[in-house]
């Protein structure tokens, strides 16, 4: 990995990593094999890498004695997803929980291992997944044109999205166009948190993009505080 360039005028690789709302209707659909794995490709102008969450490893009910598990039954598994290995990972216990809690969360299995009976039955391997990992690098010589940088990297992004969630509507047939009421647009559906690594591999220069609310289709924006024009 490379390290955090100084301020001066040799432009370097940054490590640009961060998470993102998938966005459509129901999130994305994938096999519970899938998760925690990482999927590589790339964009216009970039390396990708994304990063997929993963199962999480705590029971949902603490451990009980002995003595009463004939009664309660097994342990029930955490069906909530947690967030994938990172390259920068979170500073201290504190960031690392607010991330475990960001909104969307990061997704969740939809049948339960234990579970006698799953309808449908490929469900049970099923799990939904709202918010994934990205990993890249961008070119910059200081902080400045590394936020440039960014930007830049997250336009292409947002148009390899489009045609990677595309072709997974096709062949798949989920929806990620919101068909029947609120138009999603992608990644601009929701917040996306960015980060680079410093010189020690410390996650540093925390960033974080809005969202891009869209108009409803069939009804037309409201304009306020505007005077009315009359003809002469």
């Amino acid at each position: 990995m490379s390290d955090q360039p100084s301020n001066d005028s040799a432009a370097r690789q940054w490590p640009l990593e961060g998470h993102f709302v998938i966005g459509g209707s129901w999130g994305l659909q994938v096999h519970t094999e899938c998760l925690g794995c990482t999927i590589t490709s790339r964009t216009a102008s970039h390396d990708l890498e994304i990063g997929l969450p993963q199962r999480d490893t705590e029971s949902a009910i603490p451990a009980i004695p002995e003595r009463f598990q004939h009664i309660l039954g097994p342990p029930v598994p955490n069906m909530e997803l947690v967030p994938p290995k990172w390259a920068c990972g979170p500073v201290n216990d504190q960031e690392r929980q607010e991330e475990r809690m960001v909104s969307p969360v990061w997704g969740t299995t939809l049948g339960s291992d234990t579970a006698k009976v799953v309808y449908p039955e490929s469900s049970r391997d099923t799990a939904l997944v709202i918010r994934c990992r990205f990993y890249t690098t961008v070119e910059a010589s200081d902080e400045q044109e590394f936020e440039e940088a960014t930007k830049g990297f997250l336009s292409g992004f947002d148009d390899w999205w489009t045609r990677f969630t595309a072709w997974v509507g096709v062949v798949t047939g989920q929806d990620f166009l919101g068909l029947g009421g609120y138009m999603r647009q992608g990644t601009k559906s929701g917040d996306i948190w960015t980060w680079t690594c410093d010189a020690n591999g410390q996650r540093a220069g925390r960033g974080v993009r809005s969202p891009f609310p869209p108009p409803r289709y069939g009804i037309p924006p409201v304009k306020l505080g505007l005077p009315s024009c009359k003809g002469a």
